[in-house]
């Protein structure tokens, strides 16, 4: 018998195991491409791709008169326009003879479109959709497509989990505080910001999250935090309206907070990090990282937890030597 682990050694262990089995729960069935299902009951088209929701919108399917045929289909030709005299369609897709998705129909003699139809029966046998819509289905669907048309209602799968390009690292603490400042956040849109608090005391914690914006719009927060326990505070949804956010977290006994955020910032980066926060203010602060290089954005984030205006000064050294001197004043992000 091999020498017994320590007790962090096995939780570690259970831990990763578990993390493991949840990342597999998630992964998808394997389907591979795209492909369009149709509800009758529905009056919906989902668009799936490689078995992920990509997208739904309203359809007019055909009327019980003229029904669309239920069945699976392949799309196999796509035509920009179609006038049949008394009538155009726009963005054609055909996936059985004659009948195909297009948009809703646009009659030249009068100027006007139809599209209040959408959502209920009302073709020949045609799947319409709106003008955008259609477009967008149009360019987004290549001849060969998987088309299900089915007759029930439809349960799509989730959307594809967007990869998180980057990660993040936190210091621990050796002791929890009564007190903690977290000078950086943002509840911007396309920003989560969370708050976790940790109670490593038997009995129940009380807390207060101090909220502030840059204007010094101030809000404050009770949290009740279970011994032995954590609590995550989604900022969002309190802040009320404020986009950058400072904060403070007071508590009647010792505790252990950071702040996780998650984020969309501009059009390519997507990702996430965690910090811890301090325990005291203080008048000198030092970083040792930061670039201001192509591509790289860096900020100072300054919280001033007083009642009077700070001043301060910025010192920026480059890897040269070059040092530059700014000072700067502040009245706001106080308590």
């Amino acid at each position: 018998m091999g020498p017994r682990l320590p007790a962090v050694a096995v939780a570690a262990a259970i831990l990763i195991c578990a993390c493991l089995f949840l990342t597999c729960g998630n992964c998808s069935a394997g389907e591979v491409g795209k492909r369009i299902v149709v509800s009758i009951d529905d009056q919906v088209a989902y668009f799936l791709e490689d078995g992920f929701f990509a997208k739904s919108h309203l359809v007019s399917t055909g009327t019980n008169a003229t029904p669309t045929p239920i069945g699976t289909f392949s799309v196999f030709g796509h035509e920009y326009s179609y006038d049949n005299g008394n009538c155009i369609q726009y963005y054609t897709m055909y996936y059985k003879g004659h009948l195909g998705f297009h948009s809703v129909l646009y009659f030249p003699s009068s100027g006007s479109w139809t599209g209040s139809e959408l959502g209920s029966k009302a073709s020949h046998g045609c799947i319409r959709q709106g003008l955008d819509n259609a477009r967008w289905a149009y360019y987004w669907t290549p001849d060969g497509t998987r088309v299900d048309i089915i007759q029930e209602h439809f349960t799509p799968p989730p959307p594809k989990p967007k990869p998180a390009q980057g990660g993040s690292v936190a210091m621990g603490v050796t002791r929890a505080s009564t007190a903690w400042y977290f000078a950086e956040g943002c509840t911007a849109r396309g920003f989560d910001q969370f708050l976790l608090l940790m109670n490593p005391l038997a009995g129940q914690t009380n807390a207060t999250i101090s909220l502030a914006g840059s204007d010094g719009t101030r809000k404050d927060i009770e949290v009740l935090v279970p011994g032995f326990s954590r609590q995550s505070i989604r900022v969002n949804d309190l802040a009320g309206g404020l986009a950058a956010v400072c904060a403070k977290v007071s508590a009647d006994r010792p505790v252990v907070a950071e702040r996780s955020m998650y984020y969309e910032y501009g059009q390519e980066m997507l990702g996430g990090d965690a910090s811890t926060g301090c325990t005291a203010p203080s008048s000198e602060w030092y970083f040792a990282e930061g670039t201001c290089r192509p591509g790289f954005d860096s900020y100072l984030c300054i919280q001033n937890p007083g009642s009077v205006e700070a001043k301060v000064e910025v010192e920026c050294v480059s890897g040269g030597g070059i040092v530059v001197e700014r000072p700067m004043y502040f009245n706001y992000r106080r308590y």
